[in-house]
């Protein structure tokens, strides 16, 4: 097999009956992609490619996962031309605090 055999997302989008299809694949497919802080700079072309749907399909995914609360999206500035100008993260669960012996 080549590439990624790990996809890292949020357990809860598993069971997030609001997420489409798409919503669910795109999440899945960028988090095969991602570095050691869990940042990624994607090709929706290549995203879209992979999941056989257009690159506005994947841009339009990707904006409603951010709206959501499954991505984070920042400006990156050492972009270089005709790169993406942006990166994404996948927020995972963040773990509830233990509760206090009484």
């Amino acid at each position: 097999m080549t590439g990624p055999r790990l996809s890292i997302i949020p357990a809860n989008a598993v069971l997030d009956k609001h997420l489409t299809h798409l919503q669910l694949r795109t999440l899945l497919a960028l988090g095969t992609h991602q570095d050691a802080q869990g940042w990624m700079s994607p090709s929706c072309s290549t995203i879209g490619q992979f999941l056989g749907v257009g690159r506005d399909d994947i841009e339009r995914s990707i904006d409603e996962l951010v709206n959501l609360g499954y991505l984070e999206k920042r400006f990156n500035p050492h972009a270089l031309k005709g790169e993406r100008n942006y990166i994404v993260r996948v927020i995972l669960d963040t773990l509830e605090e233990e509760p206090e012996d009484d």
